[in-house]
């Protein structure tokens, strides 16, 4: 009767890799496959093939949920000329608060993307504003240049260098900057 053992066996290995299984794919999110799923079997300790994690999800009602694709948030103007790129790759600064370089960038939550803006000090590689928001607009890139202005003290000659976003961002902000100075 060895054979009924071996059999059994096999089921108690199989209903524990079930079980972790499921447990590793809900710490996921929901997100694992069957790949990443029997990644995380054989790194546990389970030697098992993909096509038994295949049946094993089925069994347990499981699937993943694919990886959201790139997502284009600013249409550029074709009409606009790029402001011309005067820091020209020259990222070290002689003294603080003579180049500020900004990025924005989206950020996917459970509950939608936010998106953030940031303002570095080259000189220092200090954050000196940022804004975060539901919605990428002006205000957003605003928010942040005001909060560096009111960290900083102003001090600084605000250029555009290689502007891509949207022209009434670009004019909305050159107004405030220039105001600003």
């Amino acid at each position: 009767m060895p054979h009924v053992g071996g059999v059994a066996e096999r089921l108690l290995r199989v209903a524990a890799a079930a079980d972790v299984g499921a447990r590793s794919h809900q710490a996921s999110g929901g997100t694992y496959g069957s790949p990443r799923l029997q990644h995380e079997l054989r790194r546990r300790g389970f030697p098992i093939g993909r096509n038994r994690v295949m049946r094993l999800m089925r069994h347990e009602a499981l699937c993943g949920r694919p990886r959201r694709r790139f997502r284009r948030t600013t249409a550029r103007d074709p009409q606009a000329a790029p402001a011309p790129n005067l820091l020209a790759q020259r990222f070290t600064v002689a003294k603080p608060n003579t180049v500020w370089a900004a990025d924005i960038t989206a950020l996917p939550t459970r509950e939608g993307w936010l998106y953030l803006a940031v303002l570095l000090d080259l000189y220092s590689r200090r954050v000196v504003g940022w804004a975060l928001d539901r919605q990428l607009e002006t205000r957003l890139v605003m928010t942040a240049w005001r909060r560096a202005l009111a960290l900083r003290r102003g001090g600084i000659t605000p250029i555009a260098a290689r502007n891509t976003l949207a022209p009434p961002i670009s004019a909305s902000w050159r107004r405030t900057a220039s105001a600003a100075v």
